[in-house]
């Protein structure tokens, strides 16, 4: 009996997964499959006669997307997200510098002088 773990895309409710099971049960020498929505997973045990590719040819067929789960090549789509929300964050405090610094530069000790008004007051 071959395990193999596959990617599945599109899909975004429980009758999703049960479309993709459901498909993919109908193929012979399968004998189990678990699809789980969160991690866009699903893991078919089957025998011979099947194969990878028919596996994702019934996917295809019942309007889903799937392909062979590599760990190395693609990224998880939670760590995808943390890496976008980081450089926002990263971003969103570069551009908050600035922006503190006009809206409360006056504020500092008389020591301080405000550069935007010593530009202003000399021509």
């Amino acid at each position: 009996m071959n395990k193999q773990e596959f990617h599945v895309g599109k899909m975004s409710c429980a009758s999703c997964v049960n479309h993709v099971e459901e498909a993919v049960k109908k193929l012979p020498g399968v004998e189990e499959v678990t699809v789980n929505l969160l991690l866009e997973k699903m893991i078919v045990s089957y025998q011979k006669p099947c194969d990878e590719n028919k596996i994702i040819q019934a996917v295809y067929n019942s309007g889903y997307e799937a392909s062979l789960s590599d760990e190395t090549k693609e990224k998880k789509p939670v760590e995808k997200k943390k890496d976008s929300t980081l450089i926002r964050l990263i971003l969103s405090f570069l551009l908050l510098i600035p922006l503190f610094y006009l809206s409360m530069g006056y504020m500092m000790q008389d020591s301080w002088h405000w550069p935007i008004g010593v530009f202003l007051e000399n021509p």
